[in-house]
């Protein structure tokens, strides 16, 4: 009996305290929420340019994330590709090849280079796109053009690593950005 007329008398004096109100909370709580949500995709391309001292053509190799892909062709109005899948469209290298050559240029001492399509590697979550350049014997400065998807993308990047006359150097293109010039 004793026991319970304890447990009533703390639970009495706990009515008559004042309201327990920290206004602190809410701020705090609210920090965490904010926080708690998913974090931001990154928008990323990555692009090797390798000049071939041998064949004196361009070779490129660039990875993209798949989504990524899918949807700019999708924007074009040309419906899903389903990459990598056995339901693969069948104009998909032609379609894919199409927007690259929209989005990515090269040009050497003023001239314009032509790309041509080798192939892809499609991944779940990313994706490899090559491209080969017809000969081109003397470099002695390249004017790189990637726009890959800065039409659907605010803050899409583009980096940009070269391997030319034995120099490398990389560069970073975006929407404000999309081209530079590099000398060797």
């Amino acid at each position: 009996m004793v026991k319970n007329n304890v447990i009533f008398a703390r639970y009495n004096n706990l009515k008559e305290m004042t309201p327990f109100r920290p206004l602190w909370i809410l701020p705090l709580l609210l920090l965490c929420l904010l926080s708690a949500r998913p974090a931001h995709p990154f928008y990323l391309s990555v692009s090797e340019i390798y000049h071939n001292p041998t064949t004196h053509q361009f070779e490129i190799s660039i990875r993209v994330f798949t989504e990524d892909l899918e949807k700019a062709i999708q924007a074009q109005g040309e419906g899903f590709l389903m990459l990598g899948t056995e339901q693969e469209a069948p104009r998909a290298d032609a379609l894919l090849m199409a927007y690259v050559s929209r989005q990515v240029s090269l040009q050497v001492q003023g001239q314009p280079v032509t790309l041509r399509w080798v192939g892809k590697e499609i991944e779940p979550e990313s994706s490899w796109l090559y491209l080969e350049s017809v000969p081109v014997q003397q470099v002695a400065a390249c004017r790189i053009e990637n726009r890959l998807f800065t039409e659907l993308f605010e803050a899409q990047q583009n980096i940009v690593h070269t391997h030319i006359n034995g120099h490398k150097k990389s560069i970073i293109l975006d929407r404000t950005k999309p081209a530079e010039e590099i000398r060797f």
